[in-house]
């Protein structure tokens, strides 16, 4: 009877020891399944279909304030633009990869200069009527008035500040790295910072946005044999900034891809008040915004080939 009794006990402890390693087997592959659906969509439920979501609604408010601005003077247009960068600006906020607080404060000087410099250039150059004493307020005309030699001194000098913005934020961004007291992905964490922050002063060229209206306006459309040419290199170059605008959006979900695939940095390498979790559930709208900041490179270059070609 004793030994009937202990081979139930010991058919009960070898049951309970294989029911209990299935268990654990399937924890296991239960827990190994979350954590592949949770990297796959970096912790925030959300794919690469919401980053392109994210952009085709910022251009569609892109849009909307550009068609709003050919019935302002060029003053309200600056404004209207200068509004569309600052939107971009707030990108850096959730900005997911490694960067310090210092890194950011770095790309946001930066950005922040750009923007108000080139609104600032670009606003000296409108041609001003009529009194600005008492109850009379001079009127403000509108970019189709400014010369094209005028225009392509400010692109030019907007292109040295860029330069110059790059330098300093590699020089910065790599003396920083150096005083790192452990330096790890050194290179890693360099690149990543420095890709925000040139998205950053990137997303000045944005102001150029009222300049580039003179080529829709009536005079263009209404002109014969030279305008019939104008026309179509105007044609050309928006085919083109449109193709680079939809390239730099695939581009996006690569690196929405590449995030998610690639292990994600230590909280000391990252904006030291935000967790993982937070990190990886409004990551998606950091990348989504970086191409549309990255955009203002194709409004500038756009700008310049318009200039040069047409006039």
């Amino acid at each position: 009877m004793d030994a009937g009794v202990d081979q139930g006990a010991e058919g009960r402890q070898a049951v309970g020891s294989s029911s209990g390693s299935s268990v654990d087997v399937a924890g296991a592959g239960s827990g190994s399944g979350v954590v592949g659906v949770g990297a796959g969509q970096g912790g925030s439920g959300r794919s690469a279909k919401h980053i392109v979501l994210l952009e085709v609604c910022v251009y569609v408010v892109i849009a909307v304030m550009l068609v709003a601005s050919c019935f302002v003077d060029g003053q309200v247009q600056l404004t209207i633009a200068e509004l569309i960068a600052q939107m971009m600006v707030f990108g850096i906020i959730f900005w997911p990869m490694r960067g310090s607080i210092v890194d950011r404060i770095i790309g946001i000087v930066g950005g922040e200069l750009m923007i108000g410099g080139t609104q600032m250039v670009l606003l000296d150059l409108l041609p001003r009527t009529g009194e600005t004493s008492g109850n009379h307020r001079a009127h403000v005309g509108r970019f189709e008035e400014v010369s094209t030699g005028s225009l392509l001194h400010v692109c030019t000098l907007w292109a040295g500040a860029l330069l110059v913005a790059l330098t300093v934020f590699a020089i910065l961004g790599f003396l920083h790295q150096m005083l790192r007291r452990e330096r790890t992905n050194m290179v890693l964490s360099l690149s990543e910072s420095l890709m925000i922050n040139v998205a950053l002063v990137a997303a000045s060229g944005w102001v150029f946005l009222p300049v580039l209206l003179r080529y829709f306006s009536g005079d263009l459309k209404d002109a014969k044999v030279a305008g019939t040419a104008q026309i179509g290199i105007v044609t050309i170059i928006v085919i083109v900034v449109l193709a680079l605008l939809v390239a730099l959006a695939c581009a996006s979900v690569r690196w929405w891809c590449d995030y998610n695939r690639v292990s994600q940095p230590d909280r000391s390498e990252v904006v030291p008040h935000w967790s993982a979790d937070e990190r990886r559930r409004y990551s998606w709208i950091g990348i989504g915004l970086a191409p549309i900041m990255y955009g203002g490179l194709v409004v500038f270059l756009a700008l310049v080939a318009l200039l040069v070609f047409v006039g």
